[in-house]
């Protein structure tokens, strides 16, 4: 952070743009790498072993919760690699002036499926800011890199996944609101896995 000027962004009015310029810099990263064996990157990896999972205890929906441990534990499919920062979401970047001006906290930064780093930005948008601004995001992703992610929503459930070992007890109602929208957002993904 010492590298930047800046700091974390707070979303309430400027949504749009910011998403923008969201998705700007991760096709920007997802393009900056040429192989994985000239970059000496370590190769993706999750967080957790599927065995190690359970069900969320302020989950409304355990079954919901089921079906994606049981779609997770599958082989991974096939799936290009790039360069991918592992955990892209707004807590990691600086603004200033309403201008993205760095990425922060490289420390997962790996080879692996671009879908997982898109994947952990509309997690935290749908957690925070509603599944609208991670749709948006999505949306302005796949315009700019000009592509449609392969896999996206398998490797979104794997994010989501991952995830449960940040997520605890709700502690305020406001907690509880945001792991709500998680939980929905985490649903419509598993109607719409095929």
């Amino acid at each position: 952070m010492e590298w930047f000027t800046g700091k974390v962004l707070e979303l309430r009015d400027q949504i749009e743009p910011a998403l923008e310029e969201l998705a700007l810099h991760l096709v920007t990263i997802h393009q900056s790498v040429a192989a994985p064996e000239k970059s000496k990157l370590p190769r993706y990896q999750r967080y957790y072993r599927p065995a190690e999972l359970e069900t969320p205890p302020w989950s409304s929906r355990p079954d919901v919760w089921e079906k994606v441990f049981r779609i997770v534990s599958a082989p991974e499919p096939e799936s290009s690699s790039t360069f991918i920062h592992r955990d892209y979401h707004v807590g990691n970047t600086l603004w200033s002036r309403g201008r993205l001006t760095g990425v922060i906290d490289w420390t997962t930064g790996a080879w692996g499926p671009p879908a997982i780093d898109v994947a952990r930005m509309r997690q935290n948008l749908a957690y925070r800011w509603g599944i609208a601004a991670a749709e948006m995001f999505l949306l302005r992703y796949e315009a700019l890199s000009h592509r449609a992610l392969e896999d996206r929503i398998y490797w979104e459930l794997v994010d989501c996944a991952d995830s449960l070992t940040d997520v605890s007890e709700p502690m305020s109602q406001s907690r509880e609101h945001a792991l709500e929208r998680f939980d929905q957002f985490v649903a419509g993904l598993v109607d719409q896995f095929s």
